[in-house]
């Protein structure tokens, strides 16, 4: 199956801010979706989860490592504080 193909449109925004995702109630940190403390080897085990052989990461045009995700999962949690 081919990959869907998005219309080129100037009204389509190019990127999203916490503050527009809040605007919508959608959550934009773990705490906000019942996280209660960051534990580092859990985040680790979901990240390691995700690049497990045969999940669709393995799609991306490039390596992307357990180490990525879990630095990827805590700097959008900061980020959405």
């Amino acid at each position: 199956m081919p990959a869907p193909h998005w219309p080129a449109s100037s009204s389509w925004p190019t990127s999203v801010s916490a503050t527009d995702l809040r605007s919508v109630g959608l959550p934009t940190n773990l705490h906000m979706m019942g996280v209660k403390e960051l534990d580092m080897a859990r985040l680790m085990e979901v990240a390691k989860a995700s690049t497990a052989e045969g999940e669709t990461i393995h799609n991306m045009p490039f390596k992307v490592t357990a180490e990525d995700v879990l630095a990827a999962i805590v700097t959008a949690h900061q980020l959405g504080l």
